[in-house]
């Protein structure tokens, strides 16, 4: 299982970068191991060419100095660390580095994919740039758009800034700021503490068959500024049905209803919280 390096195969390759980060231009391919030694804690590998690169990048593989991966389009594999608090950064201005003998202008948009990230570090998406994941190990601050399709959601807590987030999951909390819209793409959909919308949030999955089946559970409170919407999908007896775990929720703002209600007269819970909204 190769990685291809410039132009050079082997099976695992150790990168040991000098002080200061460095920015590459060339190409990475294979499918094998590539292990990122830091020389300095918090230096920058920036991938600056789209890649093909199928195998398993690990961040701080001595396990000493944590640092930051930046790319800006290409597809990857599997994403992990040794040294604990290594991130990823998708797109934006390149840091100061020491060691980029090119001249290299950074794009405004991108899409990268990833396959299973463990990296307990931050994940930043910059504006204009798209981060399909299967998941992700660490706390996310999103300006572009990111889904998440597996399982596993988002381990960390999130905050969404102008930007579009679809997961399964979120382990921590949810702080969606004005622009930002939050959407909940599983049936099984959760937010493992509170929610904080100013944006808009939504749920995609398909509505149940039975009637107050959640379609979205937050392990915390729900509170929604004069600023946010929150939408909610009718389809004849059933609706969307958020289910809120924590106490202390409020609503401001807007409440969008979208779809065909059955006929007559017909009541739906929208929000279960304890001691109401």
């Amino acid at each position: 299982n190769p990685v291809a390096f410039g132009g050079v195969s082997v099976g695992t390759l150790d990168l040991n970068l000098a002080a200061g980060g460095l920015a590459y231009t060339g190409a990475i391919g294979g499918n094998g191991n590539l292990n990122i030694n830091f020389n300095t804690a918090g230096d920058t590998f920036a991938i600056a060419n789209a890649n093909n690169f199928t195998g398993t990048i690990n961040l701080g593989k001595d396990g000493i100095n944590k640092g930051t991966l930046q790319v800006f389009s290409g597809t990857f594999g599997n994403i992990g660390e040794t040294a604990l608090g290594s991130g990823v950064v998708v797109g934006g201005p390149l840091p100061l580095l020491i060691n980029n003998p090119f001249i290299f202008v950074p794009p405004l948009s991108g899409t990268v994919n990833f396959g299973i990230a463990t990296y307990t570090g931050p994940t930043t998406i910059n504006t204009g740039f798209t981060l399909n994941a299967i998941s992700l190990g660490g706390d996310v601050a999103n300006s572009g758009t990111l889904n998440v399709t597996g399982a596993a959601g988002i381990a960390g807590s999130v905050t969404s800034n102008f930007g579009t987030i679809n997961t399964t999951k979120v382990g921590g909390s949810v702080t969606n700021n004005i622009g930002g819209i939050f959407s909940a793409s599983s049936s099984a959909a959760t937010v493992g503490g509170f929610l904080m919308n100013s944006g808009t949030v939504i749920a995609t999955s398909p509505l149940p068959a039975v009637p107050n089946t959640p379609t979205f559970t937050i392990g915390g409170a729900f509170n929604q500024t004069a600023s946010g919407t929150f939408d909610v999908r009718v389809l004849g007896p059933v609706s969307d049905y958020y289910q809120v775990n924590g106490a202390g929720s409020t609503m401001a703002g807007a409440v969008q209803v979208t779809g065909s209600k059955a006929l007559g007269a017909t009541t739906y819970t929208i929000v279960n919280a304890p001691g109401g909204v």
